[in-house]
Order: structure tokens, then C-alpha cells, then sequence
């Protein structure tokens, strides 16, 4: 009989790690929300639309993995079982499938929580006060895990290139991708990830020559955002000729079926319109253009 595997603990506790370990080792499917919220709605925890994304999301994983338990494989529900309630929505979902709900309680002590989690720390104390610690008599199976340390994010360098336009009624652009994947039509700043013996300023300039073909220099870090899957590095880069000049596609991009990609000048006013993906790239560019002397 299949497995579903439920998590609880609290934030930084290494529940997407374990899950993992879960996904390789047992073999299962994982279904880790977060990264579910994002790719679809392109927004992360603490995001105001966060929560009614991931309400949806969730439905939607589940309909997916009720097709991966009637093949007879185990699924992962990557996502935090806190409450003795949300660990009994869960249960009677799982036995309504045919499958046996197996959760796994990771403890940790809260500085170390804190110190994992840095600047979403009032997450963590939010979460302890009200976490309500997995019981014998809930029905179901409990594993306590210890939690394990949290895998290196991978790193990402993402190229945030403006035009002032002084004069322009629209205001100032900023370089984007426009991107058609799957139906659906969004668009993301250029930018990639980091290769071994390369530094996040080399991958910025090199993500926007290989996605655009603009040639540009670094000059200022603007943020460091953390997205469940990966750390992102915005940098701001000043094109070597006018940027003015219309982008093409120079990277192994060009040579897509699956995405249609298009680089293009959006007026930084245009942002949601265009749909710019994860939704706070958008913050991060409307404050660097705000910053952007007029040329």
C-alpha cells in the first residue's frame, strides 16, 4: 500500500530537505507547495497573495497525487502539518485514497530555527506559539526526525538593466524576457544560474549577453532574495552602447521548442501588466529605477 508523507515542524526545521531525502530514498513523488505557489502565481511566503495562491495550489497537488498513489508510489506533501487539525485533514485524505499517512515530526530547537531562517525570523516565533506537537493519538504513524542540515541553495544572478528615458511620458524601461510557456504568458529579468569557478557578477553580465545580447557592466547590488529552490542575486547593469538598441536572443535559448522566450523594453509602470515573475523582482526594480539618474 502506497505512503503518504506528511511534515511538521517549524520554519528552518529542514522539512523541503527531508523531503527530498524522502523523494530519493524511499522512492516517492515530492509536492513541495512552495515552489508549486511560485512557478504558477510567481509569488513566495510572505507575499500578501501567498496565502489564497497556496490554498489553490494545494488542491491542485493533491488531484496530481491522488494519479501518483493509484499507480501504488509513494507522494510527499511538502508542506507544514502544525496543527492536530491540519494533520487530521490530511490523514482522512490519505486513507480516502487507500494509502497509509506516515508523518514525520522534525525537532528542532528554536535558536537554531532563527538562525536558518535570518530574515524571516518573526516566522519562527510566530509558528512556535501556536505549533502543537504530534500526539500518540492522532491515527497516525509518526517518524521523528532530527532536522537535518538545510542543503546549499543553489545561486542565481539576475541582470536588472534600465533605460531612464528622460522625457519619455512612460517613464523609464527596464530589460525584460518576455516568456510563453505552457499556454500561459509572463515575463522574467535576464538571469541564470552560477557556474562552478564563476562569480555572481560574471553570471549576471554573461545570463543578459547569452538571453538578450547586450553587452553591460556591473555596477550595484541591489538584493538578495531567498525562493525555495534557490538564492537570487539582483545586480544592476549599465550597457556598453545605448540602450536604446533592440535586444535579440544569443544563448541556447534560441534554439527552444518548448518556451517561447522574447527579449524586450517594458516601461517599469508596466510591470504587472506584463506579469514580471517572482513578484518581488518587481519591488526590486521599481526601487532601482527610482535610484536611476536620468542620462
Amino acid at each position: 500500500m502506497p505512503r503518504v508523507h506528511l511534515l511538521a515542524g517549524l520554519p528552518g526545521a529542514g522539512k523541503t530537505t527531508l523531503a527530498r531525502r524522502l523523494e530519493r530514498d524511499v522512492p516517492a513523488v515530492r509536492f513541495t507547495l512552495d515552489e508549486w505557489v511560485q512557478r504558477l502565481h510567481g509569488v513566495a511566503q510572505g507575499h500578501r497573495d501567498f496565502p489564497v495562491a497556496a490554498v489553490r495550489c494545494q488542491e491542485l497537488v493533491w488531484d496530481t497525487a491522488l494519479q501518483v498513489l493509484a499507480s501504488g508510489t509513494d507522494v510527499v506533501l511538502d508542506w507544514n502539518c502544525w496543527s492536530r487539525a491540519r494533520r487530521a485533514t490530511w490523514r482522512d485524505r490519505a486513507l480516502r485514497a487507500g494509502a497509509d499517512p506516515v508523518l514525520h515530526h522534525l525537532e528542532v530547537d528554536l535558536d537554531t530555527a532563527v538562525g536558518r531562517l535570518g530574515p524571516r525570523a518573526d516566522a519562527v516565533h510566530h509558528l512556535a506559539g501556536l505549533f502543537e506537537p504530534p500526539t500518540p493519538d492522532e491515527g497516525l504513524l509518526i517518524e521523528r526526525d532530527e532536522a537535518p542540515d538545510p542543503a546549499p541553495l543553489p545561486e542565481r544572478a539576475v541582470a536588472v538593466v534600465l533605460d531612464p528615458r528622460p522625457g519619455d511620458p512612460t517613464g523609464p524601461a527596464v530589460l525584460v524576457v518576455l516568456r510563453r510557456r505552457h499556454g500561459t504568458s509572463y515575463a522574467v529579468l535576464p538571469g541564470g544560474g552560477v557556474e562552478p569557478g564563476e562569480s555572481v557578477p560574471e553570471a549576471a553580465a554573461r545570463e543578459l549577453r547569452e538571453e538578450t545580447g547586450v553587452e553591460a557592466v556591473v555596477r550595484d547590488r541591489l538584493a538578495c532574495l531567498e525562493h525555495p529552490d534557490r538564492r537570487a542575486h539582483y545586480l544592476r547593469l549599465e550597457p556598453l552602447e545605448s540602450a536604446r538598441t533592440a535586444p535579440t536572443l544569443s544563448g541556447p535559448e534560441v534554439s527552444t521548442v518548448t518556451n517561447l522566450y522574447r527579449p524586450a523594453w517594458v516601461p517599469v509602470a508596466d510591470l504587472d501588466a506584463v506579469d514580471l515573475r517572482p513578484v518581488e523582482a518587481r519591488d526590486v526594480v521599481r526601487a532601482a529605477a527610482a535610484l536611476t539618474p536620468d542620462r
